[in-house]
């Protein structure tokens, strides 16, 4: 395992996990909307963001977290595996909700000039809230249907269901990689 997608619905901890593998396996965390965003919530050209994920894809080893369309032809073709953080709605909405609250509270600048705000999360068709409401059904079938279908034969996949087997699958990982 050197080449690693890691996937889920918003919230799911998709980043906290990335960062927590890239540290066991030694490789880079590679987050997905730390390439897509630029200040005041602006979208990165197609061709610039393809360009840097495609120079980051270049590393030896890499975690990438994040569930963009556009580009999971080109981080699967170069993953070795694929983990999907496949959480019960109610633990990545929980999620969701807190974070959302914490970063508004503590003014949280999540990307160079971008903060989320009540306005925005509450009262505005930009909430990631909204949003997750919008895809979370949704990525549940078409992350099923891409796996039986065996469109990426060489990929492993790994199914965590719950927060706490994701962290039962860490420990087991880190005990198998002494030293680190």
């Amino acid at each position: 395992m050197q080449r690693v997608s890691v996937v889920g619905t918003t919230g799911s901890g998709k980043s906290t996990f990335a960062e927590r593998l890239a540290h066991v396996i030694n490789a880079q965390a590679i987050h997905l909307d730390d390439l897509m965003w630029l200040p005041n919530w602006q979208k990165r050209d197609d061709e610039e963001y393809t360009a840097l994920l495609t120079r980051a894809l270049q590393e030896e080893r890499w975690v990438v977290d994040g569930n963009t369309r556009k580009s999971r032809a080109l981080v699967w073709n170069n993953a070795d595996t694929v983990i999907w953080l496949n959480y019960p709605f109610w633990v990545n909405f929980t999620r969701l909700l807190l974070r959302t609250l914490q970063r508004i509270r503590d003014k949280t600048e999540i990307f160079p000039g971008c903060q989320e705000s009540f306005k925005t999360q509450f009262f505005s068709r930009d909430s990631l809230l909204l949003w997750f409401f919008h895809t979370y059904w949704r990525r549940k079938k078409e992350y099923r249907k891409l796996f039986e279908s065996q469109q990426f034969p060489h990929l492993r996949v790994i199914v965590l269901e719950k927060p706490r087997q994701a962290h039962q699958w860490l420990a087991a990982l880190t005990e198998e990689e002494p030293g680190l």
